[in-house]
């Protein structure tokens, strides 16, 4: 954990060089930057609100599966060209560039899987409708709760607001509302001409 903490710390502190994989990762994880990178993403023409069940995504992630480390970075390119927002793509990507040794890189997407998470706990705590974490799409809820070790036991819609029930590692159960409006809307309009 240490050794994670020192390169992630490296990374924070100048080793925002481009990575060979995606977009212009060198915002560090300025939650500001990825805040707007999410929403600004989720309002363009063409964007998949619930992306995990794009081929394209699914073949990123049967090569990370299969352990292909190449195959992973060369698919990976073009679809966080496209979504940039995708962490769990970011975060296999890293796992890739450790696989490698190729530790700068490694920490640029870690940077960018953390800054993701980081902007959606950014403007609330979670724990009621009124402090609701603000997705773009249900992939950034679960990719969230997969991050704190946690299992969705209940889920429910009330309005603009995703209600779940999540048990944590130990059998410590919280309850953790997310604001959905925006994935809503995006896949309101996903459907629009079908």
């Amino acid at each position: 954990m240490k050794t994670l903490l020192t390169i992630l710390g490296l990374g924070m502190l100048g080793l925002n060089v481009l990575a060979d994989v995606g977009p212009d990762l060198s915002a560090g994880t300025d939650t500001q930057y990825f805040t707007k990178l999410r929403f600004d993403t989720a309002q363009k023409g063409g964007f998949p609100p619930i992306w995990k069940s794009n081929p394209e995504r699914r073949k990123i992630q049967e090569a990370y599966r299969a352990g292909e480390v190449e195959s992973v970075l060369s698919l990976s390119d073009s679809w966080l060209k496209r979504l940039p927002i995708d962490a769990d793509v970011h975060l296999m990507v890293a796992m890739c560039y450790k696989e490698k040794g190729d530790l700068v890189n490694m920490c640029q997407h870690l940077n960018v899987f953390y800054g993701l998470l980081g902007s959606i706990t950014s403007a609330g705590d979670g724990l009621s409708e009124q402090t609701a974490f603000r997705v773009v799409s249900l992939e950034e809820e679960y990719s969230l709760i997969q991050e704190i070790g946690g299992k969705v036991k209940n889920q429910k819609l009330i309005g603009n607001i995703d209600r779940l029930e999540v048990e944590r590692r130990g059998g410590k159960t919280v309850t953790l509302y997310f604001d959905v409006s925006v994935h809503l809307k995006a896949l309101a309009k996903s459907f629009e001409g079908k």
